[in-house]
């Protein structure tokens, strides 16, 4: 109780130090010439992507984010845009340009998403161009790009394939003895089988079985260790909630594995990182100008993220934040 209590304090106190910020922001933007009243675009834009991320997940069937709580280390962002709204209008003053047309200018070309070093996730497929490695999710599967590991997880959410690429030093051992080093890794006894496997021609050998522990407590494991391009090494582990979760999702596990591949060329050509680019509106407003974006057939919202890109979303800022731009007008895209 005393934990939950001295969070709540110190939590408390960093909201009001926010609040402070916002106030002095406000205050330092206005004595340097520059409109306090662009400080309720960025707010009011944290707010669209937090409603945007809400209809994506409802749209997805999965849990909407839950809002910020007592507990919060910052004020809701509804809460900040009142605020910041009441403390703009406090001052009045001419400013200088805001510098829209340098900043476009300035952002044409940036990656947008997944790097080509990360790795890149097109709908359910997963290119790693460096590594040379592609993979591919079941129908109504999901892959997260980690920054240790890539997991391939069911619509369930109780179960995954997760693949790790192992240390340089595991090159010169047999698929064999390195499956036993892993499962021994915390001195349990191992009973199962190994099978030899080829993925898409890369040796792999899979194994099969449980483990108990000292207590007689035992799980199942289920595992495969492949070569991949280049001469490295990876861990494929089945991840389940429990057995029966790891049972229902099998079939789905195992055509994970077998989509291991090294990348075909045309893996690689779409393996190419996304980017920002700077367009004129077309006529079409943003239906066409997401027909035109690469984020059409791969984003179901990829109007409303267009829309949220180019402030012309949910929420109003500073004077017509949510108004669509005019044909010809410059706004952002990706290609």
């Amino acid at each position: 109780v005393s934990q939950t209590a001295a969070a709540g304090y110190v939590a408390s106190y960093s909201r009001e130090q926010e609040s402070q910020a916002d106030r002095l922001g406000a205050e330092y933007l206005s004595r340097t010439q520059y409109d306090p009243r662009n400080m309720i675009d960025v707010i009011a834009l944290l707010k669209n992507q937090e409603q945007l991320a809400a209809e994506a997940a409802k749209a997805a069937g999965r849990p909407v984010p839950s809002g910020g709580n007592w507990l919060a280390s910052h004020p809701s962002n509804e809460q900040r845009l009142a605020e910041i709204r009441a403390n703009a209008t406090l001052y009045q003053g001419r400013y200088v340009d805001d510098g829209r047309e340098r900043y476009l200018h300035a952002i044409d070309g940036m990656t947008f998403g997944d790097s080509r070093e990360q790795g890149v996730v097109r709908g359910r497929e997963f290119y790693h161009e460096p590594l040379g490695l592609a993979l591919s999710a079941p129908n109504g599967w999901r892959i997260a790009n980690g920054r240790d590991a890539i997991s391939v997880i069911n619509a369930a959410g109780d179960a995954g394939l997760v693949v790790k690429l192992l240390p340089e030093q595991t090159r010169g051992m047999s698929h064999e003895a390195l499956i036993r080093q892993l499962l021994k890794a915390d001195q349990n006894r191992v009973d199962g089988r190994t099978e030899k496997r080829q993925l898409h021609g890369l040796p792999a050998t899979h194994f099969a079985g449980t483990l108990r522990n000292a207590q007689g407590q035992s799980a199942n494991v289920m595992l495969t260790v492949a070569d991949g391009p280049g001469g490295k090494r990876y861990l494929l582990r089945y991840a389940s909630q429990n057995a029966q979760a790891l049972q229902r999702a099998l079939p789905g596990l195992q055509e994970a594995e077998a989509s291991f591949r090294e990348l075909t060329s045309a893996d690689r050509k779409a393996a190419q990182p996304w980017v920002i680019r700077t367009v004129a509106m077309p006529k079409g407003g943003f239906a066409e100008l997401a027909r035109q974006s690469t984020l059409d057939g791969m984003d179901p919202q990829a109007e409303a993220r267009l829309k949220l890109m180019n402030s012309a979303y949910g929420e109003k800022g500073s004077g017509g934040m949510s108004t669509a731009p005019a044909a010809g007008q410059r706004v952002k895209t990706v290609r």
